[in-house]
């Protein structure tokens, strides 16, 4: 297997990293991972996206999400690097209706997305245009826009957990 942040060329499947996550969260599979405490937790994806090498596109379906505990769930990108967090990527913040969902860039929030609620079931969809240094974003194919359009160089997926038993697979 690829070394996947610290290879050369980007690995060629999409999947979760077992090097680059925190403790707390379990690979179920390759492409599915589990959270198994309360608190926030990083896990990277392994294809390295350098820019201008075009578009990449990820689908993860929300298999179990405990709203109730934590509404947040935070998919996007960061960098490659084995710092765990968001604080050094963007990543679209989904949350309950009626709130508001986000952007969260350098350790800071905007509003985005127009207050839709992350549920079990859903699909995020990244769409992540390396050459336009874009990362855009829909729910359910439901186009909620340019999510930043100043992408960090060699970035990978990033997903952020917090509840236990919050899971999501890669598509």
């Amino acid at each position: 297997m690829s070394k996947g942040c610290e290879a050369d060329q980007p690995f060629d499947t999409d999947v979760f990293s077992s090097t680059y996550k925190d403790d707390d969260i379990k690979l179920v599979t390759e492409k599915t991972v589990k959270k198994l405490a309360n608190g926030w937790k990083t896990v990277k994806g392994t294809r390295v996206m350098k820019h201008n090498t075009g578009k990449y596109h990820y689908r993860i379906k929300i298999d179990s999400h405990n709203r109730n505990n934590n509404p947040y769930l935070m998919i996007g990108v960061s960098s490659c690097k084995k710092v765990l967090g968001y604080s050094n990527g963007v990543v679209f913040s989904g949350n309950d209706t009626g709130s508001w969902t986000g952007k969260y860039k350098k350790g800071s929030s905007t509003q985005y997305g127009n207050n839709v609620a992350i549920v079990p079931g859903d699909v995020v969809h990244l769409i992540i245009d390396t050459d336009k240094k874009s990362i855009s974003v829909s729910l359910n194919e439901k186009d909620l826009g340019v999510l930043d359009n100043d992408l960090i160089n060699n970035c990978v997926l990033s997903v952020d957990l917090y509840s236990t038993n919050d899971q999501v697979t890669i598509l």
